[in-house]
């Protein structure tokens, strides 16, 4: 549910990022489109860029990985078996 949560919240943090632009450029409005431009470019984002793809890959992996104990409460059985009765259903 979060890796859902989060690629839903940066699919859209990136398409408001670059819809204004594109429709600066659909219109062909120059004036949006580098004021644009400039105001992401001194933007106060923290980012870096030199980090290599090892690095980067190594940082999210140690991020990802599941850390818990893999038993699973209560709550989390009744929904795991819930799906599994919904899916053989389906299927069945």
């Amino acid at each position: 549910m979060f890796r859902q949560f989060g690629r839903k919240r940066v699919d859209q943090v990136n398409k408001d990022y670059f819809h204004v632009s594109n429709e600066a450029l659909q219109q062909n409005n120059n004036l949006i489109f580098w004021k644009t431009v400039k105001q992401r470019r001194c933007s106060s984002r923290p980012y870096n860029i030199s980090m290599d793809v090892k690095s980067r890959s190594d940082f999210y992996r140690s991020a990802m990985r599941d850390s818990g104990s893999g038993v699973l409460t209560d709550v989390q059985l009744d929904i795991k078996d819930m799906g599994s009765r919904k899916y053989n259903t389906m299927c069945g």
